[in-house]
């Protein structure tokens, strides 16, 4: 990696090189564009080494500028430069530099009251016969012009003239790239042409690597909206991927709903029995229909005997049930399991006792896509979703390990009165 060392008055910076084709983050493009608000201009994103400042410059931006020179006693005015300048007037009169410098460069003359020579008759009376004349304007070499103030009444000779131009000559500066590598240039003309890093410089007006968004910095991950994928990236977002924590994410339409075929895998779980030493598993709403395992016993809900389900009541300080339960284990006819006792804890779990239960995930899920239209299913600590777990999805089958590792991020790229969500995806 090229490294930039420059000592200056704000002291030692270090830049990194911009990250090119071949590098690891081919991904995401070393120079993109967008089209700047003001719809003039464009912006530009650079992508490099993160959290270092590289070299920029930039030509042919048309800065506008209002400057006034002097003019000495002989009405001379000494543009310098002016060979960058575009649309330059001058005391109210148009120079058309590009005719200027066509010409053979001379040498002014000085002023001591008068001039020590007399200009030439310049070659350039006129522009294309539109009538325009540049007869006040000689090229003296080293890109400056010598313009010369009309004789009338009230020359200022030996005063200040107004000069009016747009600064395409190129301007230098260092730039900061943010966690992600990122750093973007705002307002540049779209026929500018751009230096990065004293590299190839870019010709804005031929240049094809426009986004219609720019890029993103989430977290330390470059994201470009999903829609530039066709134009730029060199790989779509698939419709089904997952993270590296296996978490699945299913790509669709916004707000809707999203049914996976997940096959059953096991989950650790901790529950607390109550004050009389009895677990409670699954509730009228949510019955307990899976297997699960306490210790090294499972216990398979439908193979239960159906019963009443106790209830633990304190008299004088002492908790008991108010009736014996028919069985250690059972099931109420709403689908609640109650254990009282297993072979392994034939006197119960004692007061308040946390308990570890295995138990398996639904089958199949019904899942909610957000704004973007992305739907999920998280691979927890606790339950976590493993390589080996398959399930179908949109009449596919899927095994988790086959499937390709991406990171996307659903981005309100409007306002919160008029949001716009668009669907970004990590391309580093």
């Amino acid at each position: 990696m090229k490294r930039i060392i420059r000592i200056g008055s704000i002291g030692l910076v270090i830049a990194g090189a911009i990250a090119g084709g071949n590098s690891a983050n081919a991904e995401v493009p070393a120079l993109s564009t967008t089209q700047n608000p003001n719809g003039s201009s464009i912006d530009v994103t650079i992508f490099g080494t993160p959290r270092t400042q590289v070299p920029l410059s930039i030509s042919g931006s048309g800065t506008q500028v209002s400057k006034s020179f002097r003019a000495n006693g002989c009405g001379h005015v000494i543009i310098p430069k002016a060979a960058s300048y575009a649309g330059l007037t001058v005391n109210g009169v148009l120079i058309n530099t590009a005719k200027v410098f066509t010409a053979t460069a001379i040498a002014p003359p000085t002023c001591q009251g008068t001039e020590s020579s007399i200009l030439p008759l310049p070659t350039h009376d006129y522009d294309g016969g539109n009538g325009i004349t540049f007869s006040q304007s000689w090229n003296i070499g080293g890109g400056s012009i010598l313009f010369k103030v009309p004789v009338v009444a009230n020359a200022p000779n030996g005063r200040m003239v107004d000069a009016a131009y747009a600064d395409n000559s190129a301007k230098s500066r260092f730039v900061s790239l943010n966690a992600c590598g990122l750093a973007k240039v705002t307002k540049v003309a779209r026929t500018a042409i751009i230096t990065v890093n004293n590299g190839t410089a870019v010709d804005l007006s031929t240049f094809t690597g426009g986004l219609s968004a720019p890029l993103k910095c989430a977290g330390d991950k470059v994201v470009g909206e999903v829609n530039d994928f066709s134009a730029i990236f060199t790989q779509s977002l698939p419709t089904v991927y997952k993270d590296p924590q296996n978490s699945i994410y299913f790509v669709g339409s916004a707000g809707a709903t999203v049914s996976v075929g997940l096959a059953a895998q096991p989950a650790t779980k901790s529950i607390t029995s109550d004050r009389c030493g009895g677990l409670t598993r699954g509730s009228r709403l949510t019955p307990q229909t899976a297997p699960f395992t306490i210790g090294s016993q499972t216990i398979d809900p439908s193979t239960l005997p159906v019963g009443l389900k106790p209830n633990c009541k304190s008299t004088a300080g002492v908790y008991a049930y108010d009736v014996t339960p028919t069985n250690d284990i059972l099931k109420t006819s709403d689908g609640v399991v109650f254990v009282k006792a297993t072979t392994a804890n034939p006197t119960g779990f004692g007061d308040r006792r946390i308990v570890q239960i295995t138990t398996s995930g639904s089958a199949t899920r019904s899942l909610k896509a957000n704004s973007c239209g992305i739907a999920s299913i998280k691979s927890t600590t606790s339950k976590p979703i493993l390589g080996t777990v398959t399930f179908e999805f949109g009449g596919t089958n899927y095994t988790v390990s086959d499937l390709p590792v991406h990171a996307a991020s659903c981005v309100n790229a409007g306002t919160s009165a008029a949001p716009d969500y668009k669907l970004y995806r990590a391309l580093n």
